[in-house]
Order: structure tokens, then C-alpha cells, then sequence
């Protein structure tokens, strides 16, 4: 019986004395709901993850490439038969959809074949998945080695992505003659390593010339930089000339400051005015840095410090060294020179093989001396060569006849 004043399927409430105190609609709800696709869950945990990686403090680049690899992983996912749980088998179809299939998701490759990624792409993708996968694991969403399950791709190698030495001398002349502040900005980067971001914000308030010390924020947090006397010397000398009310070294119109990209565009200017044609932005500066403190025996962990680097194993593969360093660094630390004899050692010659007979000259040495280990030996080879020399010329008769009157006599 339904309430017509309520509605159809609306019945009486029961009572606890027996009556009908009431009309209630029967629950629309299904006790057993379905459960959540994978992409769904994978879609609310990005966000927890995402907030997360901002209480850990890492930079909004970062995260914004986390959240395009997360996204991208999302959205594979919904194109894909509903997933309902994660598996090894599940991870390595989205690796092979990023080598093959992800540039309508995924931008244009830069290397490769055309339509697909380029395998730093790929690995920074992975990469990011493999991580959001051990934060999973650490709060029970997924299991705990999932994260195992990312086929992450090795390095692919390149050639030193460094500038070179006398293209960085011959900028910075063309700086010295341009002004002042390119000159500073060149001495920066090369006597430090800052990124070009770091150097664009630097405020006037965190250098302390005196001391040689700068104070710059970076993708790893603020941190302390020393800078060596010359650096130091140039640095005040454009403060003293700089003479504009603004808290920055280097002042711009956006924020107060330049950007990361007039950086760019300075170095290109001063590139085609010294006619270098090498490699020459901010970022190789960073890595020529890092290689000559290597070259001068500088210490890893202390160059790790300066560059801002999380860990050891990113400044290592700053490292590039050219042939002509390696050349030097070897004769440098070859421990042969020591141990040689004192006086050089003198070797007989060599004795030279004699040349090759011809078809007459080997039927008289035949006659002379049939005996092939004796007829090697007279021209330095095996006697085996010299038989098939006596074959190839229709001399084995010769040979036979010549071994038969030598046993008579």
C-alpha cells in the first residue's frame, strides 16, 4: 500500500507501539555497488599525491610535470578496457604505448622515429610513474613493490653537453666589450654554475661581496654560493654602476627582474658577435662548471653543493670531458713513465720475409733442395705454403722427381 498524498512507493513508517507513524521511499541505492575503475582511483589519488609532493616543498616546474605524466597515465587509462586492478602486465602496455602510440597525448618527438617520443621524454614519464607508484605503496593503495613493476628505459648517450673553454673565453671578451652587465652575468655563470633562473632573480640583499658569498633560490630550495674574488670584484662593480631602486641585481621589467629567457637571448647576441658556433646556453655553461672543477681536482660533494644538486649522481653526469682533456688527464696520470727501465731497451730488427717466388724461381729452388719445411724457411712461411705455391703451378711432379733423384744419389 503506497500514501497517495506522498507519492507511489512511499509506505507507512512502522511504529514501536504497532501503528504507522509515517511514510518512508524505499532506498534507490544499490547495497553492492560496483567497484571503482582503476583510472578513477588513479585520478583522486593524483591529486592527494600532487598535494603532497607541495608539502615536501618540490618546485611548481616539478610539479606541473608530474601532474602531465600523471595525466597522461589517466588518460591512457580510460581509453583502455576497464582496468579494475593494477598489474605488471598493465604497466608495460602504457611503456610500449609511450614508445609507439603517445604522440596524440604526448607532443612531437625530438629524436626517434617520427610520431613517438624521445627516449628522455619516455624516462622522465616512467620516472614520475614509478614514484607516484612507491607513494602509493607506502599508504596501502597498491602494493608495496608495484612501483618494481616500471620499465624504466637506460639513459640514452649523447655527446658532453658542455661549452667549451675557448668558446667561453671568446664570449666573454665579446661581454667586456658589450657592458658591463653581460660581462657580470657571463662571470656568474661560468665561475658558479647558476642556472639561469637563479641568476635572473638574484636579489641585491643576498650578496655579500666581502665575503664572496651569494644566496640564490633554485629548484632545490635557497641555498649559500661561494663565488671566487674576480667574480666578487665584478659583481660590485656593476651594484655600483647599476644604481636603479629595485631589490635585483639584474633588473627587468617583469617582476621587477629579467627572466630566464633574456639570459637566453643576452648569451645569443654575444655568441653571434664572437662568432662562436658551438653550444653556448646558460644550462651548458652550468655543465663546464661542473666539468673544469673536475679537471682541477675539485672535490664531487662540495661541487654538488654549489650546483644544488639533490644527490652526488646528478653532478656526475654533468661531467664531459673532450678527447684533448682526456689526452692530457692521461699523460698526467700515467703510472707507465715510472716504471719503464731507465734506459730504453734495444730489439734486433725484425727479419723481413723474402718475396714471393715466381713459377720459374720456385722450379729451380725445387731442384736445388726438394724439402718444403727447408723451402719455407729460405722464404719465411710455412712449408704448407710453399706446397700449395709448387700446386697452384703444376710443380708437385717437379717436386717428386727431384725428392726421387736425391735419394738415389
Amino acid at each position: 500500500m503506497w500514501d497517495p498524498d506522498r507519492g507511489p512507493g512511499c509506505y507507512p513508517a512502522p511504529s514501536n507501539t504497532g501503528g504507522m507513524v509515517g511514510m518512508v521511499r524505499p532506498s534507490l541505492v544499490d547495497p553492492h555497488p560496483p567497484a571503482p575503475s582503476l583510472d578513477a582511483q588513479i585520478a583522486g589519488w593524483s591529486a592527494d599525491y600532487l598535494r603532497y609532493l607541495k608539502i615536501r616543498r618540490r618546485s611548481v616546474s616539478h610539479r606541473e610535470r608530474v601532474q602531465l605524466s600523471l595525466k597522461h597515465f589517466h588518460r591512457w587509462l580510460s581509453d583502455q578496457y576497464p582496468v579494475q586492478k593494477l598489474s605488471i602486465q598493465v604497466v608495460e602496455e602504457y611503456a610500449l604505448w609511450l614508445m609507439d602510440e603517445a604522440r596524440p597525448h604526448a607532443g612531437t618527438a625530438r629524436e626517434g622515429a617520427p610520431g613517438t617520443l624521445s627516449v628522455a621524454t619516455q624516462r622522465a614519464y616512467l620516472i614520475d610513474l614509478r614514484s607516484f607508484l612507491r607513494w602509493c605503496g607506502t599508504r596501502d593503495l597498491l602494493p608495496t613493490q608495484a612501483y618494481r613493476w616500471v620499465p624504466v628505459p637506460p639513459a640514452p648517450r649523447s655527446a658532453p653537453k658542455r661549452a667549451r673553454n675557448e668558446d667561453i673565453a671568446r664570449i666573454l671578451e665579446a661581454a667586456a666589450a658589450h657592458d658591463l652587465r653581460s660581462y657580470a652575468m657571463c662571470c656568474l655563470l661560468i665561475d658558479c654554475g647558476l642556472r639561469a633562473g637563479e641568476l635572473a632573480t638574484l636579489q641585491i640583499d643576498q650578496c655579500d661581496t666581502k665575503n664572496c658569498v651569494i644566496a640564490v633560490h633554485g629548484k632545490t630550495g635557497y641555498r649559500q654560493v661561494a663565488i671566487s674574488t674576480k667574480a666578487a670584484a665584478v659583481l660590485e662593480q656593476w651594484l655600483q654602476v647599476q644604481n636603479q631602486k629595485t631589490m635585483y641585481v639584474f633588473p627587468g621589467r617583469k617582476d621587477g627582474h629579467i627572466t630566464a629567457d633574456t639570459v637566453y637571448q643576452i648569451l645569443n647576441r654575444l655568441k653571434a658577435e664572437a662568432g662562436v658556433t658551438g653550444r653556448i646556453n646558460p644550462h651548458a655553461w652550468r655543465h663546464a662548471y661542473i666539468s673544469n672543477t673536475a679537471l682541477k681536482g675539485g672535490n664531487a660533494a662540495l661541487t654538488q653543493i654549489q650546483a644544488g644538486h639533490a644527490s652526488i649522481e646528478t653532478t656526475q653526469r654533468y661531467f664531459g670531458f673532450g678527447i684533448q682533456e682526456l689526452r692530457e688527464y692521461q699523460q698526467r696520470v700515467s703510472a707507465l713513465p715510472d716504471l719503464m727501465p731507465a734506459e730504453t731497451p734495444s730489439f734486433p730488427a725484425k727479419k723481413r720475409r723474402a718475396p714471393k717466388p715466381n713459377a720459374d724461381e720456385l722450379r729451380t729452388a725445387i731442384l736445388e733442395c726438394p724439402n718444403w719445411e727447408a723451402l719455407g724457411r729460405r722464404y719465411g712461411v710455412t712449408g704448407a705454403a710453399v706446397k700449395k705455391w709448387a700446386q697452384k703451378w703444376l710443380l708437385l711432379p717437379v717436386y717428386r722427381e727431384a725428392k726421387r733423384l736425391r735419394r738415389k744419389s
